[in-house]
């Protein structure tokens, strides 16, 4: 507002107030003869404003205003407290109620606000409390107005007042006061500036950041902290804020050259609220940075330093640098950075813990951290990890460390930012992993402190690293939740969302190369360090680096962190490729302009020169071609200045060498140099000038070549390197290599190249630009981080048994353990997560062995314990396949709570309670009570809860339960342990029955096959425990109806089948089949693919010798005739069948064999009489059939039984079966029973067949029963068994006197001619014709004795007389139809008597006597039935092929069949012609047997002679 402006009060002033308050300021002045003008002025002022009831008092704008006059007189420095504090208090009631309005001039002008501050601040100089006090009000009223506004110089001059008041005041209230005034103005300021600044970019890129990065590294290089100051002072210059504190003189280090200002572009100025707000941080920074130490006995500085300090830190705090302008964060980024760096050194311990704290500020401020991307990257090893890593830091500095590591572990998003922009970073130091290595190995070491204190300091590195993990799970689930949403947004949203999914997933992946490759190249570089070639190549062949010789060399020429010796030695080496590198690898110097034991110098400064003659020459040949190169004309041939480098190096080696007797002088030096290599030849020399400086040069500092050089002159230098102050401050940066337990390990000397590596900026190296910072989006970098922080945490859970550590931390502890098993469980590493869960298994202290969580105290494996159940109830999707761990530990911890009391158990797993029983003391251990009540309803509680888990999550928690008890049954700690999990599992299944099909298929799949092994278990406790366990389940399961289709019945009651397979124990097979039996009572309706593992368990029953077995099984056969499933299944019936058969074949028991009779005939009948339909109900009778059959087969008597009970059936007149039917009825029927070899395995076939094979021609009665198809079947199987060999005499007699009574049957038919009839006798002669072909090959076959071919020829000749039998009885029934049949039976037996006569050719007389008695048998019986027959064709032919063929070797034994013949064909009525030819066979016989002759007698008598005498009559006659 312009002076003089006039503006209203604002309304409700109080009138009376203003009286008053001159009242009193009137009266304060007393009868001072010095303040009679004031208390006149206040009277005038009065008299004024009672004289005029409408006095309006104005808004004051000027200092012309009385009012003011008045109280600006009023507030001299001059008087008395009692005077001036009711003034000022009056006057900041009017500032503060907006009655005085006015703006702070600019330079030179000075206006009414500047005359205000400037008298209030004079009276701050006031030592009473109430005046100091009414100055703060006043003062913070002024810089928080809106309408008395300050700026620029008295916003400053306020400032600083209030800041002597908060430093210098007696009183201590009013330094709290003037500090909480400070920390408000601040913050109001702020929050304006903030008002008015736009938002800008949250990653600013100042333009002299590449500058930065250049200077700061090599002023690294050259030890100079205050070049580092320099250079950030430059930085405030260039932007118009020079700081007004003079650099103070170092140590005489130079500072380095920078670019001019001109080729920088300007920086944009500040703008309004701006301004003054820099101001404000600038003071405090000037204060902050001010160098102060122990010594200083100046309280008020060194308290102004702290509370500036204080301020920054509670500045840094402020949400609005949010909203500030970019141009105002690089300014404040170079006023902080400066601070930081001006306390670096700083021995004030309150100086250095605020330290720390400000810079813990302001990284957790975003854009300030983006902006000081370089400096942080130094300054966090620098102030806050390098506490962390040495082995007894100072206790203040550690606490510090830790409580901001606690702070900064609480940003999710800056751990992983962190993470990304120097972890990831190729030439970044690896903040991240720093930091979790710091506090782990704050938690494992063991300094000197107090315990206290070290609880202290281990219980906030616990808590660190507890944030960190717990951050990193918290960040990578809101990442995956978002990649989620991301991924459908993208699919519902475009292409927009698409393509920023895309270009955020390229940036993880870039980021986690760049991690990859970061590992690999320090990977490589160790490797290098060690063996440079090996290295070289390592690099080569993990991708880091090309194989290309350019790439070699600049790898060599760039990469810190290489050891000089390893470069030197790779450098000299004698093969093509090192030697291209080499070459190279020189080229990248640039030594033009510098003289040449300069470049010299500065080229072997970077690796360490080999110790053989020709690595040298190589090298120094290269050196010496290079140099003329850059410096043409310097040398008059490259030749000249090879022997120049060769002799500064056999120079430096002899001049200081403290062992060599004889120095080289300077001429000598010369002399060497100007050599002439060929005398009398023409030799440029180099000036002896210039030869003699470089000697001197070279005599006064040394070229380091070797590190032998080095460590020599360590023990001089390092104290005075030591003691500089860039080392003092840089060696605290950097990583020592410590061994735990060290105490010199602390002391270490800082190599160069760790300085390099801190404070080298990112300088192109797939780093990105300079100061970009990138903010980490992608959920992979979070495993990268995941396996950093669980590789060292691991270290602290194994070091659990060398350290103590106090329950408060071992709370942390185990609360880190329980979130990384969360993380890596949510992150799928598996096998860490592995590890993690058995480390935190074995802390509860159920180990196999007596391991060190026994000697933990009881509350520390309660922890533990609680801990471990908390994850398994709460996060069961994480654990994957580390189940196995939980399942050993709790099985053992309920073990233990159940048998707490035992000593065994208590020397086992509770040493403390052992103990107590031990030394005979009352009480027991917390342990002990704690597992008897807690944490027994723990267990119950996760396995009760089981069925909340997710089907995988389920599937793998019973597959480890059921691996875990299988070891428990092996290998039983304690007796009954391993029937505890056993019983869990079974609940678990039980609370888990409801699951969907594809679940519980898995879930049954692990769990029955546990379940198969423990019921095969030696102990019979374990294995009816699982039996009856399984007989539950399946009680349950069957409650549930099946659909057609579906078999999870079958699948049930398999492990049934198992267990009667597998095991050995009687007791286990009688309890399973009758657990079958309970199945089969309980659910005989519900039953259906489950009969088929009913039925084989059944099956396998059978065969056992025990007879409680077979008793249940058979209740079961008996029960499932009653089920229509079973019955109507086709494969079902199959199965049950084949349990009938399998006990007929292996039954040890005739009554078990013979009630399983009875059951199928039972049962058939009961089927058979509900049969309806024809054609129905044959399995049925053929299943009796086979059980006879199998009986007989394997030597059983019951088979009598069997074959009594088919025949019966067979012969129910009821049965309503067609022909076609009948005749597969009759067939299987012939060929189970009757068409087998029974002879061999049963002694008693004799028995066997005469008694069922008379029952199998009967059914040929029967009239429900075609005879036809009987007779066939019967005939065919008559054939078979006389073809069998085996069976005795008699019993084939048998068999053929049953082939007579089939005969006889058929004759006995009524209808004998009919078409059936025909085909009968027509199967008839078929079987005699098969009988006789089957008796003759098996008589003409080479085996059996006389004895069997005697029986066979016995056999024939029984069947020839059947079979002329049936003929005679064929021809008396005079049928036309018949004939045919006799005449085939005749033609068989015709055949007969020819194979006889045929056969009897082979020279064995005794065969051949049983032939001819087979040809004479035969014979006579044809010709006996041709002779009655009415025509004689057949007999003469017979008769005539009997004279034909006589053999006169067995005349006598023919001699019957040849009279019989003859006597045949006397009767027979034959032409004369066939007389004629008779008597020419007869006239060969006239000699033979007597009987022949008088049958050829009476043969002429009755048949030749009445011809002859007929003939010689009519020869007469003529």
């Amino acid at each position: 507002m312009a002076e003089g402006e006039m503006a209203k009060r604002p309304e409700g002033f109080p009138r009376a107030n203003f009286i008053k308050s001159v009242e009193g300021i009137q009266k304060a002045c007393g009868w001072r003869l010095d303040l009679r003008p004031l208390s006149q002025q206040c009277g005038v002022l009065l008299k004024t404003v009672k004289e005029n009831p409408d006095f309006v008092l104005e808004v004051i704008t000027s200092e012309d205003s009385m009012i003011l006059a008045t109280l600006l007189h009023a507030v001299s420095s001059n008087y008395p407290p009692r005077l001036t504090e009711p003034a000022l208090s009056y006057l900041h009631r009017l500032i503060a109620g907006g009655l005085v309005v006015g703006e702070s001039g600019e330079k030179g002008e000075r206006r009414m606000v500047d005359t205000v501050v400037e008298k209030i601040c004079d009276l701050g100089a006031s030592s009473a409390e109430p005046v100091q006090l009414a100055v703060l009000k006043s003062l913070l009223t002024i810089c928080t107005s809106e309408t008395f506004c300050v700026k620029g110089e008295r916003l400053l001059q306020a400032f600083k007042m209030i800041f002597n008041l908060a430093v210098g005041s007696n009183f201590d209230g009013i330094k709290r006061c003037a500090t909480a005034s400070l920390q408000q103005l601040l913050s109001v300021w702020f929050r304006k500036a903030a008002a008015d600044f736009s938002a800008q970019s949250q990653n600013p890129e100042g333009a002299d950041n590449d500058l930065d990065v250049a200077n700061i590294a090599n002023l690294a290089e050259k030890a100079d902290i205050h070049g580092l100051e320099k250079v950030l002072t430059r930085r405030l210059s260039s932007q118009g804020r020079e700081l007004s504190d003079s650099v103070e003189k170092g140590d005489g280090m130079s500072v380095p050259s920078t670019p001019s200002r001109k080729n920088r572009p300007s920086a944009q100025p500040l703008a309004g609220l701006e301004v003054d707000l820099f101001v404000l941080l600038r003071s405090l920074c000037r204060l902050g940075a001010r160098t102060i130490d122990q010594s200083t006995s100046d309280n008020f500085i060194v308290e102004g330093k702290l509370l500036a300090l204080g301020l920054i830190k509670h500045v840094l705090q402020f949400q609005a640098w949010e909203s500030l302008s970019n141009r105002f964060i690089q300014r404040a980024r170079n006023l902080l950075s400066v601070m930081l760096i001006r306390n670096a050194n700083c021995s004030l311990e309150t100086s250095a813990v605020k330290q720390i704290e400000i810079l813990s500020k302001v990284i957790v401020q975003p854009r300030l951290l983006a902006a000081m991307k370089p400096e942080a990257g130094a300054f966090m090893p620098l102030f806050i990890i390098r506490h962390l890593e040495v082995f007894s830091p100072e206790e203040h500095l550690l606490k510090a460390a830790c409580s901001a590591l606690c702070v900064l572990c609480t940003k999710e998003q800056l751990l992983v930012d962190l993470f990304v922009n120097y972890d990831c970073e190729m030439n970044s130091t690896n903040i991240f992993d720093r930091i979790v290595k710091g506090l782990c190995y704050v938690i494992i070491s063991q300094p000197i402190y107090d315990a206290a204190t070290l609880g202290k300091m281990k219980v906030l590195a616990c808590k660190a690293l507890f944030q960190c993990v717990k951050i990193l799970r918290d960040w990578f689930s809101s990442h995956q939740v978002k990649k989620v949403s991301d991924g459908e947004g993208s699919a519902n949203g475009g292409v927009t969302a698409n393509g920023e999914a895309k270009e955020e997933a390229s940036r993880g992946r870039e980021f986690l190369r760049l991690k990859s490759k970061k590992d690999s190249l320090s990977g490589g570089i160790d490797t290098f360090n060690c063996h440079p070639i090996k290295g070289m190549k390592s690099l080569i062949r993990s991708g880091v680096l090309e194989s290309s010789v350019d790439a070699q060399a600049e790898f060599l020429y760039k990469t810190t962190g290489l050891n000089k010796d390893a470069k030197g030695e790779f450098l000299g080496h004698h093969e093509e490729n090192q030697v291209s590198v080499m070459h190279k690898y020189a080229d990248f110097f640039d030594f033009a302009g510098m003289e040449f034991d300069e470049a010299m110098r500065a080229y072997l400064d970077t690796f360490r020169l080999p110790g053989e003659a020709q690595q040298i020459d190589r090298i120094m040949e290269k050196f010496a071609d290079r140099y003329c190169t850059c410096n043409q004309g310097t040398f008059h041939s490259a030749d000249q200045a090879y022997m120049l480098a060769y002799a500064i190096i056999m120079l430096n080696t002899d001049v200081h060498n403290p062992l060599a007797e004889h120095l080289m002088s300077k001429v000598d030096f010369i002399g060497m140099v100007n050599q002439c290599p060929v005398e009398g030849e023409e030799h440029h020399t180099l000036p002896e000038e210039y030869l003699a400086a470089i000697f001197d040069r070279i005599s006064s500092s040394q070229i380091k070549m070797s590190d032998d050089t080095a460590k020599s002159s360590e023990p001089q230098n390092a104290d005075k390197v030591m003691a500089s102050p860039l080392m003092k401050v840089l060696r605290k940066a950097l990583p020592f290599q410590r061994v735990l337990g060290d105490d010199s390990a602390s002391q270490a000397m800082p190599s160069l190249d760790g300085v390099k590596e801190i404070l080298r900026k990112h300088q192109g190296q797939d780093g990105g630009a300079a100061g970009v910072w990138n903010t980490a989006e992608h959920s992979e970098i979070a495993i990268l981080m995941c396996a950093t922080l669980c590789k060292h945490s691991l270290d602290i859970f194994d070091s659990l048994d060398k350290i103590k550590v106090s329950m408060d931390s071992f709370k942390v502890i185990i609360q880190c353990i329980k979130e990384s098993i969360i993380l890596t469980g949510m992150m799928e590493q598996k096998e860490s997560c592995d590890k993690l869960v058995c480390k935190l298994s074995d802390l509860v202290g159920f180990g196999d062995a007596n391991t060190f969580p026994l000697t933990l105290p009881d509350s520390m494996r309660m922890e533990a314990f609680k801990s471990l159940l908390d994850i398994t109830l709460n996060h069961p999707d994480l654990i994957q396949g580390s189940w196995t761990h939980v399942f050993r530990c709790l099985s053992r911890a309920q073990y233990f709570a159940l048998n707490r009391s035992e000593v065994e158990v208590m020397r086992k797993f509770d040493r403390t309670a052992y103990d107590i029983v031990y030394n005979k003391r009352p009480g027991s251990s917390d342990l002990s009570i704690y597992f008897g009540r807690e944490g027994l309803q723990l267990i119950d509680h996760l396995f009760s809860g089981s069925g909340n888990m997710t089907g995988q999550t389920i599937v793998m928690f019973v597959s480890a339960m059921c691996a875990v008890s299988r070891e428990e049954l092996e290998e039983p700690m304690f007796k009954g342990l391993e029937l505890l999990l056993l019983q869990r599992l079974v609940e678990t299944v039980h609370h888990n029955l409801d699951r969907i099909r594809m679940v519980w298929s898995r879930l049954w799949a692990a769990t029955s096959t546990h379940l198969i092994g423990a019921g095969c278990e030696d102990n019979v406790e374990i294995a009816m425990y699982s039996i009856d366990a399984l007989r539950q389940i399946v009680f349950k399961l069957l409650e549930h109806q099946e659909l057609s289709n579906f078999k999870f019945q079958d699948e049930a009651l398999k492990p049934f089948v198992s267990i009667m397979r597998q095991s050995e124990l009687n007791q286990v097979q009688v309890f399973t089949i009758q657990c079958i039996l309970q199945v089969v009572s309980a659910h005989n309706s519900r039953l259906q693919s489950g009969w088929h593992s009913i039925l084989a368990c059944v099956k396998i029953a059978l065969r056992n010798e025990v007879v409680e077995v077979v008793d249940a099984a058979l209740h079961i056969l008996s029960q499932s005739w009653s089920e229509p499933q079973v019955v109507s299944s086709e494969n079902l019936f199959s199965e049950l069948k084949s349990c009938f058969i399998e006990l007929m074949a292996h039954g040890n028991h005739v009554e078990h064999q013979s009630r399983a009779i009875e059951i199928v005939k039972e049962g058939v009948s009961l089927i058979l009489d509900g049969l309806s339909e024809k054609d129905e109900g044959l399995e049925l009778l053929l299943l009796l059939c086979n059980m006879g059959s199998t009986a007989l087969i394997h030597g059983k008597s019951c088979h009598h039984v069997a074959y009594q009970a088919l025949f019966g059936l067979l012969e129910r007149p009821g049965l309503k079966y067609t022909e076609g039917k009948w005749e597969e009825i009759l067939e299987n029927v012939c060929q189970i029973s009757f068409q087998q070899d029974f002879a061999e395995i049963d002694g008693n076939a004799d028995e066997y067949y005469r008694t069922y094979f008379p029952l199998l021609c009967k059914l040929a009665q029967y009239s429900h029963i075609p005879v036809g198809v009987t007779v066939s079947k019967v005939l065919k199987s008559l054939q078979l068994l006389l073809v069998q060999r085996g069976f005795s005499t008699d019993l084939r007699t048998f068999f053929i006197s049953q082939f007579s009574e089939v005969a006889n049957k058929l004759l006995l038919q009524d209808e004998v001619s009919s078409d059936d009839a025909s085909a009968q006798w027509r199967a008839l002669t078929d079987c005699a014709k098969g009988i006789l072909a089957g008796t003759q090959k098996a008589f003409e076959g080479d085996g059996g004795d006389f004895e069997e071919k005697s029986r066979q020829a016995e056999e024939m000749l029984a069947f020839q007389g059947s079979l002329s039998q049936i003929c005679r009885s064929l021809a008396s029934k005079k049928s036309a139809e018949l004939e045919d049949v006799q005449r085939g039976l005749l033609v068989a037996l015709e055949e007969n008597v020819n194979w006889a006569r045929d056969f009897n050719v082979t020279g064995d007389s005794e065969r051949g006597s049983l032939l001819v008695r087979q040809e004479v048998n035969g014979g006579m019986l044809l010709i006996e039935v041709l002779s009655n027959a009415e025509h004689h064709e057949d007999l003469i032919r017979v008769c005539g092929q009997v004279l034909q063929h006589f053999d006169s070797k067995n005349g006598a034994a023919l001699a019957p069949l040849m009279a019989a013949a003859i006597k045949a064909l006397s009767g027979a009525e034959c032409p004369d012609d066939e007389l004629f030819k008779i008597m020419e066979n007869l006239i060969s016989h006239m000699e033979d047997q007597l009987e022949v002759r008088c049958a050829i007698s009476e043969f002429l008598k009755h048949k030749i002679l009445p011809p002859l005498i007929r003939k010689v009559v009519e020869i007469n006659k003529r």
